[in-house]
């Protein structure tokens, strides 16, 4: 069955009615949510009006909207800081907002974050990542890689793996 065609959004009450019913559902950045407007086909005079209104009176916080898609992703155990940046920036947060966001995470944090993925890959699949093999400690790197972790812990967890098997045999 195809959506219906809503109607426009030409008032600011109706504008103003449609945002809170949207924040209601869940929060939005600013930017989001006036998107969101201006699907609705709701003039730009209005949707700064509005926008002005809501954050006014609270109800769109850039920095509480930043640190909630944070601790959300905090959830997420096996990614790393560009994923986080990544995440942001889909999510639409402020970007002078993003790198006090990203900061939080301590490289002590993201490295063992690295390490328990490392680990994870090689208890499911220990014989496509042995460490043994060139091309599969590249592969490894790519794991590690595409789930967002930078190229210094890369290394340094592609070197205790294979340090650690090279004092195994």
């Amino acid at each position: 069955m195809p959506n219906k065609k809503q109607p426009a959004l030409l008032t600011e009450r109706e504008a103003y009615d449609y945002a809170l019913k949207r924040l209601s559902i869940r929060d939005y950045s600013q930017k989001d949510l006036e998107g969101k407007l201006r699907l609705r086909g709701c003039p730009s005079l209005i949707i700064a009006k509005v926008m002005g209104k809501l954050l006014d009176y609270n109800f769109i916080n850039e920095e509480g909207f930043g640190q909630k898609v944070y601790n959300y992703w905090l959830s997420k155990k096996y990614y790393g800081r560009q994923h986080l940046r990544l995440d942001l920036m889909k999510k639409q947060v402020r970007e002078d907002l993003i790198p006090a966001i990203v900061n939080q995470l301590s490289h002590a944090e993201e490295e063992q974050r690295a390490q328990a993925f490392a680990q994870s890959v090689l208890r499911r699949k220990d014989k496509k990542y042995a460490p043994d093999n060139i091309k599969a400690r590249a592969a490894m790197a790519r794991a590690l890689s595409s789930r967002g972790f930078g190229s210094g812990i890369i290394s340094g967890i592609l070197a205790e793996i294979y340090n650690n098997h090279t004092e195994m045999s």
